[in-house]
């Protein structure tokens, strides 16, 4: 991992894609049983994607709500909007109808991609009812609203055709750009949105791939959403650090995680700590072959010490020395490369600067 990174160069996120997908073309990137994207094909798709967005007209520093569950394509489309310099406004699908507007207006999101329907629930209905006209920009609540796209997951090749063809974003983000907005839980008063740039993910990224000591490969199984910074950065970003992949499931459902480590081999297990109980006790009445196990990541709220000892005897997993999760146990984080003052100026950075440097890099990931 360190090989791979001697020295930190700062980039955006569809930068970081591109370098991975040079490096782990033919690796899984997500698994799920439907459907299976190596990096290769997430790289091609969201370069799709950004194009269709690029002729919506969204570019750099426009927000783009993003209101989808743990789909496959939801991975290519975040990396499509910071494809355009776009923002992604991580939207919480638990959100009811005035919530959603809230957020929307709150973030000022110029194109709004909502999924049909999930679970009970139809988002395109609830959304016509409560912003009519907000598929063509034209619901006066929502000034800076242009437009929206809904995704069937039933009829997925109906959002790529809805689309229009357009050429790719002929400018993208800068590192420092602003990548992510998400919302907090407004436990104490209204939600607040909270900016995240490419640079500052990545680095988030890197720092969890590091301190854990990840494995080459890493194939983590989780049902949180990507709309949350646990599935997004410990999940998807920290496993390309390390040409993992993500096993996302759409909602929990203790035996569906187990079985899906069985079948799909996956090495790491998240959730929160009430997750983490439901699954040993799942665990404790079915059997399952989660041989391939290797880590469980219980994080997010208090865990009572009882259940770390569970997890021991429920998954046959020993407890990680303190010293292992403790920076001051580790080697220096990598140097921040010297910039040259134009390069502070430009507003975006090749990944590889040629053919060799890119095939010596990878070089360096395999050995």
């Amino acid at each position: 991992m360190a090989d791979r990174h001697p020295a930190w160069e700062e980039m955006t996120l569809d930068a970081y894609l591109r370098r991975a997908a040079g490096c782990f073309a033919d690796r899984p990137l997500v698994i799920t049983d439907a459907e299976t994207l190596d990096y290769a094909s997430v790289e091609t798709q969201s370069r799709r994607l950004a194009a269709g967005l690029a002729a919506l007209g969204m570019g750099r520093g426009d927000r783009v709500g993003v209101l989808m569950a743990n789909y496959p394509v939801t991975v290519s489309l975040l990396f499509a909007i910071w494809r355009t310099g776009a923002v992604a406004v991580a939207i919480n699908t638990l959100y009811g109808p005035s919530d959603l507007e809230y957020v929307i207006r709150e973030s000022g999101c110029a194109l709004l991609v909502s999924m049909a329907g999930f679970g009970s629930r139809r988002f395109d209905r609830e959304l016509d009812a409560r912003m009519p006209g907000w598929r063509t920009g034209d619901y006066a609540g929502l000034p800076e609203l242009r437009g929206g796209l809904v995704y069937d997951s039933t009829a997925p090749w109906e959002f790529f055709e809805s689309l229009p063809h357009g050429d790719a974003p002929a400018e993208s983000a800068a590192p420092h750009d602003p990548a992510v907005i998400m919302f907090t839980s407004g436990t104490t008063g209204t939600p607040k949105g909270v900016v995240q740039t490419h640079d500052n993910l990545l680095r988030a990224a890197y720092a969890g791939a590091y301190h854990q000591a990840l494995e080459d490969g890493r194939r983590a199984v989780f049902s949180l959403p990507l709309y949350h910074g646990f599935g997004l950065v410990v999940g998807l970003l920290s496993g390309m650090v390390v040409g993992g992949a993500i096993v996302p499931l759409l909602r929990f459902d203790p035996h569906a995680l187990l079985s899906a480590i069985e079948r799909h081999r996956a090495t790491y297990l998240m959730g929160v700590p009430t997750m983490t109980i439901a699954m040993m006790e799942q665990a404790r009445v079915q059997a399952y072959d989660l041989s391939s196990l290797t880590a469980i990541h219980s994080a997010a709220a208090p865990t009572p010490s009882w259940v770390w000892r569970d997890i021991r005897h429920t998954f046959g997993l020993s407890p990680r020395p303190r010293a292992a999760l403790s920076w001051r146990a580790l080697p220096a984080f990598p140097k921040k490369a010297a910039a040259s003052p134009s390069s502070r100026r430009s507003i975006r950075k090749p990944a590889w600067t040629s053919r060799a440097g890119r095939r010596a890099s990878c070089a360096r990931a395999d050995r």
